[in-house]
């Protein structure tokens, strides 16, 4: 029914891609399909986190059906040469302490490795373990839409939003959920950057990877 699936976590990561659609049309309360640059595309707001992904991806691949798949959306960087607004093209996709998976780098950026967390990435303590798996980046769904995919072709484009151990980390109230106004402030950041930088970039990909050029 459509060419990609577009998978995006946050309703600010997704909304800026939505509202670049033409033709659009509410498929369900997660998803909105369209065109995008001319592609027939389907966007899904699949929420946070690898579980969320692969049970929302899997039932959007089994009814929409698309040729290809890609995660789109912010990441943290492990890598002090990758700052804020840096736009990352994933070639290798792994679970935290789980198997290297390669996947085809989307258009003419960074290629990384990027490992998908259960939990944020605040500091150097949990940077550590990631590095040594050999991640330049992080994200919290990217290996799960990965498997969910189960054998469509599928990629990883997304946007730095944040260098673990050198961003400012969020407050986290007891129990661990980050101050209000600090997932504010990040949910801002988000949408700005998806608008700005990952957005087009993406609308280049898809673009450039449907028609071969």
């Amino acid at each position: 029914m459509v060419d990609w699936l577009l998978v995006g976590a946050l309703r600010d990561e997704v909304q800026p891609v939505v509202e670049a659609l033409t033709h659009s049309q509410v498929f369900d309360r997660r998803t909105v399909c369209g065109h995008l640059n001319g592609v027939r595309v389907a966007v899904l707001r699949s929420g946070v986190g690898p579980d969320a992904a692969l049970l929302r991806t899997q039932a959007a691949r089994l009814t929409l059906r698309p040729e290809r798949i890609v995660s789109f959306g912010t990441c943290g960087s492990l890598d002090n040469n990758f700052p804020i607004g840096t736009v990352l093209a994933v070639n290798r996709v792994a679970r935290a302490g789980g198997s290297w998976h390669t996947v085809a780098a989307l258009g003419e950026y960074l290629a990384v490795a990027l490992v998908t967390v259960e939990r944020p990435a605040w500091n150097e303590d949990a940077a550590i373990p990631l590095r040594a798996q050999g991640a330049q980046a992080c994200d919290m769904e990217a290996a799960a839409v990965l498997e969910a995919a189960e054998g469509t072709p599928t990629h990883a484009l997304k946007v730095v939003s944040d260098v673990v151990g050198h961003s400012q980390p969020p407050r986290l109230l007891p129990g661990g959920a980050p101050h209000p106004a600090d997932l504010l402030a990040f949910k801002r950041l988000a949408r700005q950057l998806t608008h700005d930088v990952l957005l087009p970039a993406l609308q280049d990909a898809v673009y450039s990877t449907s028609s071969g050029t």
